[in-house]
This record gives C-alpha cells, structure tokens and sequence, in this order.
C-alpha cells in the first residue's frame, strides 16, 4: 500500500511539473495598435491566469503598438515598453508587475544564503 501512494506522489509531482513548465511557455497572439496600456493588459488578463499590478495614473497617457503571434508575455512586454522608461517583472504566481524606472525584483538572489566567507552577520555595537 506503501508503495501504491509512493507511485501516486511521484505521478502528482510529475503532472504538476509539466503543467508549470506549460504555464511558463504559455506564448500569445494579440494586435494593437496605438491603444492604451490598459487595453493591451485587458486582453492579456482574458487570455491567460495572469495578473498585472500598476499605478494606474503612471500608466494612462501610455499608448503602445504590439503584433504578436506566438510570442511570450516578456517579448510582448518587451516591445510594449520599448524605449520607454516602463519596467515589468513577472514571478512565479504570475503576477506582473509594472514600474516606471524602478526594476522589481521577484526573487532573491541564489547566493543570497550563502553564509561562506561572512565574518559575522552583526553590526558592531554603536558606543
């Protein structure tokens, strides 16, 4: 019975594996041209389970023009935000979010535990 759940673990793992590697290749069609931000974000949000996140005053006077076919989400942001100031970040929940300037990071950096050749992790004492 052990091993019969064991099995069932490893297929779960498995499928879900696959389906996050699916969501992450997840490519797009989409056509606009010279319309609001908002516009092209709606039509993302309807295509997939993605969800973006900006101020949006930053955004209203931003018209953009993206022809797609079969592209990712960052090469269609990519050419939305070309030679602009505006700035996206998508993480793992699918949350994109964008920024004027600022770079969003979604996940620390794979050294950022790394204790080797730290002296001491504490500030000294102020006096």
């Amino acid at each position: 019975m052990k091993s019969g759940s064991f099995f069932i673990q490893i297929l779960l793992s498995c499928l879900l594996v696959s389906a996050v590697q699916g969501q992450q290749n997840h490519l797009f069609a989409v056509n606009v041209q010279n319309q609001p931000f908002t516009h092209l974000v709606s039509e993302l949000e309807q295509k997939s389970d993605y969800k973006f996140f900006f101020n949006s005053p930053a955004v209203d006077t931003l018209l953009v023009t993206v022809a797609a076919i079969d592209q990712s989400l960052a090469e269609i942001l990519s050419t939305a935000f070309k030679n602009t100031d505006y700035r996206y970040a998508i993480d793992g929940n699918r949350y994109v979010y964008i920024t004027i300037q600022d770079v969003i990071l979604t996940e620390l950096p794979s050294d950022f535990f790394d204790r080797t050749g730290l002296s001491s992790d504490t500030l000294p004492r102020k006096p």
